[in-house]
């Protein structure tokens, strides 16, 4: 049985909810919304809501989570009513998932508060892929899976053998030496703090290990105003390294952003995932090749699995 696949937002975000409603035993549903006049919104499923299969609602990253949020609560409430079937929420990727610690005395600690509201909706069983700090499982109640992309990385990097994967921050240092493990090569970290609580960051210090000439993996989970991995590219450089891909799980960079990773003199590639807001087509105009990596096999994976 075909389970119906729901995307919120309902509009277009990235390519993932249509590659993962492509995979056998599943297929595309849809939703309509409706403002009123009062500023409510009206969530209405289709038919495909009424099967004995399991229901899926995809939620894509954008910039405005609280109405995505929003949306989603509506949906599943509207899947709930129509059938006892399980409703399970893939999550693209986590908002406020960076707010999972504390940096002041009187801050919300935002993650925790996004996934109670979250949890409020009627969805049995969540999946995530990457998190930005694994310690943000702990803020579920409900049944949770988290999937990794790092083999499927791991699967596209070792063609160019590298000899080192390193981070731009001590946060990713348990993916760094897995995917380094994967790799089979060494991993190493640069030092980075973060000015406030802001995207902005300031690199403090460089890899410990002798890396010039040495064909550099570079990993991070996320890039969106390109800082932090720019002054890693930068720092590395600096040190010797003339061969550096770069690899993330989430692109959410603006184009030209994207352009200077890639027009990097040092940049040999740039790899990512169809789960934030990558570029569309070919990225022809920079000399270093740009690769988009489907991970929806691998999420309709483990959902057949559990069923």
């Amino acid at each position: 049985m075909s389970s119906p696949v729901y995307a919120v937002p309902a509009r277009p975000v990235n390519g993932f909810r249509a590659a993962l409603a492509g995979q056998s035993g599943f297929h595309a549903a849809h939703h309509t919304t409706a403002r009123m006049v009062n500023g409510n919104m009206v969530v209405e499923a289709d038919e495909a809501a009424d099967t004995a299969a399991p229901r899926i609602i995809t939620l894509s990253p954008t910039t405005s989570p609280g109405e995505d949020l929003l949306e989603l609560a509506l949906l599943a409430d509207a899947l709930h009513r129509c059938s006892p079937a399980p409703v399970i929420c893939v999550l693209e990727y986590l908002p406020y998932s960076r707010s999972c610690r504390l940096t002041g005395e009187r801050q919300a600690l935002g993650a925790s508060a996004f996934i109670r509201l979250l949890q409020s909706a009627p969805i049995d069983r969540f999946y995530t892929f990457d998190l930005h700090a694994g310690e943000l499982l702990g803020f579920f109640s409900r049944q949770v899976c988290m999937l990794s992309t790092l083999p499927l990385m791991g699967a596209v990097l070792g063609s160019s053998s590298p000899d080192v994967v390193v981070g731009p921050d001590r946060g990713r240092y348990d993916d760094c030496r897995a995917l380094a493990a994967a790799l089979g090569c060494s991993f190493d970290l640069l030092l980075k703090i973060r000015v406030g609580h802001t995207d902005s960051s300031r690199l403090l210090g460089g890899a410990g290990q002798g890396i010039a000439d040495r064909r550099i993996v570079l990993f991070d989970d996320e890039i969106t105003r390109g800082e932090t991995a720019l002054h890693a590219i930068d720092a590395l450089a600096a040190a010797g390294a003339q061969d550096i891909t770069f690899a993330t799980v989430y692109d959410f960079a603006f184009a030209e952003v994207r352009a200077k990773v890639l027009s990097h003199p040092c940049v040999t590639g740039m790899v990512t995932t169809n789960l934030g807001r990558p570029a569309e087509g070919t990225v022809n105009e920079h000399p270093a090749p740009y690769t988009v990596l489907d991970v929806a096999p691998l999420a309709a994976r483990e959902l057949g699995r559990h069923g």
